[in-house]
């Protein structure tokens, strides 16, 4: 399975199809666009698992870019996990993030996520921080359209984090 995740990531990453029209050399362009705003970019993504441990992701995110080589952006998460022996938990989540792109293809990230979930020793809810840097590539795929392929590392790895490092991900912008 790992065989073919990393095959498919990189078939797709060196596969590098760019944008017909550029917002920073052409705005005028973007004028006539059925989105809502043409200067935000709005996307997520979404990961399940099924086995002992069975958790339901859903991640989505608006993107602000400030020049042609940084956004910034925010998102929510929204987790269902359930894990043998214990009841399920629901689990939501809000973030902030910071991307610079090298050549508008290499990606660097750096973000953080707040998590609210349960302590079953305490029997509360926790907020965990989850201070999270890595890097990717990133790939035109239309106007205003790109994947991101990130690999991630949290720095706050404790018992609430929901992820193991390397985190890999996957997220959609259109």
């Amino acid at each position: 399975m790992k065989k073919c995740l990393f095959f498919f990531l990189f078939v797709f990453s060196i596969i590098k199809t760019f944008s017909q029209i550029d917002y920073y050399e052409n705005p005028k362009n973007y004028k006539d666009s059925i989105r809502i705003s043409p200067k935000l970019n709005y996307g997520g993504d979404f990961s399940f698992w099924f086995g002992s441990n069975t958790y339901l992701y859903l991640n989505g995110v608006v993107a602000k870019p400030l020049t042609k080589w940084n956004s910034i952006g925010t998102g929510i998460d929204f987790i269902w996990y359930k894990n043998i022996g214990y009841k399920s938990q629901f689990i939501y989540g809000t973030g902030f993030f910071d991307e610079f792109y090298l050549l508008n293809f290499f990606v660097i990230h750096s973000g953080v996520k707040l998590f609210n979930v349960i302590d079953y020793v305490k029997n509360e809810r926790v907020l965990n921080p989850e201070y999270y840097i890595g890097g990717g590539i990133r790939q035109n795929i239309g106007k205003k359209s790109y994947v991101t392929y990130l690999i991630l590392w949290n720095l706050n790895q404790n018992e609430y984090s929901l992820f193991n490092n390397p985190i890999m991900r996957f997220t959609l912008y259109f």
